[in-house]
């Protein structure tokens, strides 16, 4: 999914996912993009990132963290493929392509 965020993010993070005991929640990112963006109110100028997110909830093991940086690329795939929503990134790609087309939803 795109996200937009005021701090650069980490291209892995993985944490204790609470609602399940023995899981954790491992965010993968890709796609990281300085972009400015002017605030509405202010109209100021702000430095935000936009990236790519994927989530997966799975059961926590020893050694997972370096399983999935030594197959990022896969987990990668794995996370667009799993990805359907209307914040997926290839859907938000394809409307702002449209948008440049002058073609509207």
């Amino acid at each position: 999914m795109r996200v937009k965020g005021n701090v650069s993010p980490n291209v892995l993070d993985i944490e204790s996912y609470r609602p399940i005991p023995g899981y954790v929640e491992a965010r993968l990112r890709e796609n990281i993009n300085e972009v400015t963006v002017v605030d509405e109110m202010t109209e100021q100028e702000i430095k935000m990132f936009e990236y790519d997110e994927y989530t997966f909830v799975i059961r926590e093991r020893e050694g997972l963290r370096e399983d999935i940086e030594a197959n990022m690329a896969d987990w990668l795939v794995t996370g667009r493929t799993l990805e359907v929503n209307e914040g997926a990134s290839i859907i938000q790609d394809m409307k702002a392509a449209l948008e440049i087309m002058g073609v509207n939803e």
